[in-house]
């Protein structure tokens, strides 16, 4: 495991570990990746980007040492065990990008993540043993402000020509199909 700082969050060895397309700055780093493994598991493009910049600012380093998420998607052992995947490989970008669309869809699945995604992507933050078991509106802060932070990502990474109604735009309420 990389070293971890006062704040917890490992030193990455090579910074050329994130990868930007040519022209594809404003999508973020990892695109390619992201576009392959959100579309292989059914996952919108936009949330898996605003959840990649909401979870680790792209850092494929990151890491909390209280629930001992890593990377990019910052995945617990719990959920890389809870979709096959080898927690110590956690810190590759593709291992995690791939570990964090499976677990997404998952999340999707359980909680009806294609017709609203906020309990899904609420649930990935939450856990979903709380969130099937706990009363929605007991969810934590920091869970509530999450699906918030995610909700702001997403119009960042939407195609310009998709219909958004109901999304906050800049000072004038745009068009978003997400709450």
């Amino acid at each position: 495991m990389p070293d971890v700082d006062s704040i917890g969050w490992p030193r990455p060895e090579d910074e050329e570990e994130i990868v930007y397309l040519e022209g594809d700055e404003s999508y973020g780093p990892y695109r390619a990746l992201v576009k392959k493994y959100s579309g292989e598991y059914g996952i919108p493009e936009n949330i898996a980007r605003a959840m990649m910049e909401t979870e680790s600012t792209y850092r494929p380093d990151a890491y909390n040492s209280g629930s001992k998420a890593r990377g990019l998607y910052q995945i617990t052992p719990i959920a890389a065990r809870d979709v096959g995947e080898d927690y110590e490989e956690m810190f590759d970008p593709e291992t995690n990008i791939r570990s964090g669309m499976k677990y997404l869809r998952k999340m999707f699945d359980r909680f009806g993540g294609d017709e609203d995604p906020e309990v899904a992507v609420s649930a990935f933050n939450w856990g979903p043993t709380s969130t099937a078991n706990k009363r929605w509106e007991d969810r934590p802060t920091e869970t509530k402000e999450y699906w918030d932070k995610i909700r702001l990502n997403m119009f960042k990474y939407e195609e310009p020509e998709r219909d958004l109604p109901g999304m906050w735009m800049g000072g004038q309420v745009g068009r978003s199909r997400y709450r």
